[in-house]
């Protein structure tokens, strides 16, 4: 019933941000910063990397982004969304939005700010923002999660 809950919430915002999109770029894989590179890159290492047993990473459909992810376009920061599900739900688990560097996550972070619809704030893991939707979804992905930033 959580889920259910949360993901008409989150879908509402989803469709609610749709159009806020500024561009279709998703973020290119610019290092600019140091560190570890983001954007599209990240994303995709992310991705091939992420093992939890019963979720999968995948980038999300246009319009199943996060909030925080249509925002930071709007805003101006390019990102690419990554999102972790589990079994068959349509609204994520985890949220990730990888940009170009760790300099403009934070930069995203700070401006927009650490609210979120899930139980747990957004925070920043290098050139990523990362939220999970409830406790124990965190419990369950967070060292994948960790080990593959």
């Amino acid at each position: 019933m959580r889920h259910a809950t949360t993901a008409t919430a989150l879908a509402c915002l989803a469709l609610a941000g749709a159009g806020c999109g500024s561009s279709d770029d998703d973020g290119g894989g610019g290092n600019g910063g140091g560190g570890k590179p983001g954007g599209d890159q990240a994303a995709q290492a992310f991705i091939t990397c992420f093992k939890a047993p019963g979720y999968t990473a995948g980038k999300p459909a246009a319009g199943q982004e996060s909030l925080f992810a249509l925002e930071a376009k709007r805003k101006g920061f390019p990102n690419t969304p990554v999102n972790v599900t589990e079994g068959k739900e349509i609204t994520a688990a985890v949220f990730l939005v990888f940009f170009e560097n760790e300099e403009k996550a934070k930069q995203a972070l700070d401006e927009i700010g650490r609210t979120t619809v899930g139980d747990i704030p957004p925070q920043q893991r290098g050139p990523a923002v990362v939220a999970y939707a409830f406790a124990d979804d965190k419990s369950k992905t967070e060292k994948a999660v960790s080990g593959c930033l």
